[in-house]
């Protein structure tokens, strides 16, 4: 009776486990997901608000350079997320907006991906014109560093202005996400087990494998490797 009582519980168990584990695979692909609808909100609401900048500039006077020149200036102190930013370069890869000095009116269509060895501006320009707006995955420094970490950024072509505007985000960042998700994942999966008691002594324990134990009743061995 306790063996098949047993049997039950394990069973149970592993439903429950069989719920959580294909939410967890699935969890890059929606938190990806929901970064780009992010930055697809971030660089539209940025592109209208050059559009109506340009267009007040000029409403006060200034020339199409000056009015554009207003409007580019002002968005370079434009920032949320993790101090992330909108870009803006023309199509021969000069960023005529850009918060970083480094690079702001610079020439940065030489710049190469260090995975790929392509070309990055003038790779995201391509796309851009030819599909009007995409996203690309490359390796650029943050904000305050030198040293380049992987980047997926959206970006759309404003063919009246000449220009791609566009933003990114970090995948260090969406990792980081996952993890948290999935940390919530396990933690509401150890709260369901951590009751669960088979026989008099017995109990229910989960491990991956490469031997780390995930969930005990005993948390102290939590993340040990049990070889």
């Amino acid at each position: 009776l306790e063996l098949e009582a047993s049997r039950t519980i394990l069973n149970n168990v592993y439903e429950m486990t069989e719920k959580v584990t294909p939410s967890l695979s699935e969890q890059r692909q929606l938190t990806l997901d929901s970064f780009k609808d992010a930055l697809r909100t971030v660089v539209r609401l940025a592109a209208t608000y050059v559009e109506t900048a340009v267009q007040a500039g000029k409403a006060r006077g200034l020339s199409d350079a000056e009015a554009r020149r207003f409007a580019f200036e002002g968005l370079r102190s434009f920032r949320y997320g993790r101090n992330d930013y909108v870009w803006i370069t023309d199509y021969n890869g000069v960023m005529l907006s850009h918060p970083d000095p480094e690079r702001h009116g610079r020439d940065a269509s030489l710049m190469r991906d260090e995975r790929s060895g392509t070309t990055i501006i003038p790779t995201v320009v391509e796309i851009a014109r030819r599909e009007g707006e995409g996203f690309h995955e490359y390796s650029w420094a943050r904000l305050g560093s030198i040293q380049p970490a992987r980047k997926i950024s959206y970006f759309i072509d404003l063919p009246h202005l000449g220009i791609v505007l566009g933003s990114g985000a970090y995948l260090d960042e969406i990792e980081a996400e996952v993890a948290k998700r999935r940390d919530a994942a396990f933690e509401q999966l150890r709260a369901a087990l951590r009751d669960i008691r088979i026989a008099k002594t017995g109990y229910a324990f989960i491990f991956d494998a490469s031997s780390k134990m995930l969930i005990h009743p005993n948390t102290n061995i939590e993340g040990a490797f049990m070889d």
